[in-house]
């Protein structure tokens, strides 16, 4: 591959893929358009929308290299016509399906964004399980594997979560915590300066998408001020509230704020 200068060092010039998806696909994209040192060979969106339409005309991609869905990822020839584009490395942001074995194959090297500090939290909505149990939460870089979340490491870091912000607060900041750490180490990524490790096994926890469901009821006579406290933070996602209680076969939802003052006009 073509060698390009970049403040005098030498960076191989990556044959890359895209899969984008959130807002950190668009900071993502946005960080790859200001970019000389990679050729975006395939864009993949979920389903064409205003969403991929910015995502292609600020990284000026070809329309016959853009694919939606999921059925494209299993097409023999699509995966054949894939392999000849000599792809070093693809990039997964917030990407909401498995990649199959074929696929994997037809490229050299992965990074996935996985906003927990894995391998706890493995699977679904990760921060709200911090907040609930006070598991480590934090952002992970990481290589795709046939299962979700449990690729080897490239890096990652623990973030701490204020005792005044909601699951939504949370979620953002996450996402913002996680684009800062793939922009920072890119380049130390797609050179091999940084070496992937293994994902400790004994720390293990996975959780899965219907979970969530058994949370939501409050059980008011069953809990601790503390326990509704986060059960209340993690299912308050801005003006959204998931958490429920049943009275006289009635639900009642909750959102949780919280302020210094009666008045919620400042923050803790």
């Amino acid at each position: 591959m073509k060698k390009v200068k970049n403040k005098n060092k030498f960076l191989k010039k990556c044959n890359i893929v895209l899969m984008l998806n959130h807002q950190p696909g668009h900071s993502v994209a946005e960080f790859f358009s200001k970019r000389k040192f990679e050729n975006i060979v395939a864009l993949y969106f979920e389903k064409q929308t205003a969403y991929s339409e910015y995502a292609c005309k600020i990284l000026g991609q070809n329309v016959d290299r853009v694919f939606y869905g999921k059925e494209i990822l299993y097409s023999s020839d699509h995966i054949d016509w894939l392999r000849k584009q000599n792809v070093d490395f693809i990039i997964t942001v917030y990407w909401p399906w498995l990649l199959g074995k074929e696929y994997l194959a037809a490229v050299k090297n992965s990074v996935n964004f996985h906003p927990s500090l894995l391998p706890i939290n493995r699977g679904w909505y990760p921060h709200v399980h911090s907040i609930i149990d006070g598991s480590p939460a934090g952002v992970t870089l990481h290589k795709i594997s046939k299962k979700a979340d449990e690729g080897d490491i490239w890096i990652q870091k623990k973030i701490k979560i204020p005792l005044n912000k909601c699951a939504k607060e949370i979620y953002i900041q996450l996402q913002s915590e996680i684009v800062k750490i793939f922009i920072e180490t890119w380049d130390k990524i797609s050179t091999n300066q940084i070496k992937a490790t293994k994902q400790d096994s004994k720390k293990v926890v996975y959780h899965s998408k219907n979970e969530l469901s058994n949370l939501d009821k409050i059980e008011l006579d069953h809990l601790t001020g503390r326990q509704l406290f986060n059960l209340l933070r993690a299912r308050s996602f801005g003006q959204k509230g998931f958490a429920y209680f049943e009275m006289d076969s009635k639900k009642y939802y909750l959102n949780l704020r919280i302020s210094k003052n009666e008045n919620f006009k400042d923050n803790i």
